[in-house]
């Protein structure tokens, strides 16, 4: 596997099987220095911000998050060492890829049934963490506000404009 900086500008990397040429996985780095880096004796991938307990989409796009992270149980890991949060042994892999996508399928759920209201912001608000499958502890205790980021962040990325908020919504801030 050769990693190679696919988009110098948005500071994505691939990796390419240099065997078959086939994308082995693509990171969606929230900073520019951010990288993974699979270690493929041990089956260990050092996978940065690519896999948190928590996605977190705000610099990248969720449909290539989602194709990405369906192909870590695919790739026979040990262990995934993520940027922020606790290893993921081999026996959490699935289940933790499970979660994480279904986190980003009930907010881009959420997403679009905001879209259709007259103030979206409204809705996105009472869209919890919890609603979405996850947990409010994780990352120190910052998921939940890393969440709400990441629904106005979908928002915009989907519709090109920050979700509105009614009045109530603004006086209630």
């Amino acid at each position: 596997i050769d990693v190679v900086d696919s988009h110098p500008l948005d500071q994505r990397l691939q990796a390419i099987d240099l065997t078959t040429g086939d994308l082995a996985w693509a990171t969606h780095v929230t900073a520019p220095l951010s990288t993974s880096v699979l270690a493929t004796a041990g089956g260990i991938l050092f996978c940065g911000d690519t896999f948190m307990p928590l996605p977190y989409i705000v610099d990248g796009d969720i449909e290539e998050m989602m194709a990405s992270l369906k192909r870590l149980p695919k790739m026979s890991l040990e262990n995934l060492i993520p940027g922020h949060g606790d290893v993921v042994l081999r026996g959490e892999i699935d289940s933790s890829v499970k979660s994480n996508l279904n986190y980003l399928t009930e907010i881009r759920k959420a997403v679009r049934q905001a879209h259709r209201r007259k103030y979206p912001l409204d809705l996105l608000d009472e869209v919890s963490i919890e609603d979405a499958g996850k947990s409010r502890i994780l990352i120190g205790g910052m998921a939940d506000q890393l969440h709400r980021i990441n629904l106005s962040a979908l928002y915009k990325h989907y519709y090109d404009e920050e979700p509105q908020g009614s009045e109530v919504y603004y006086e209630e801030r």
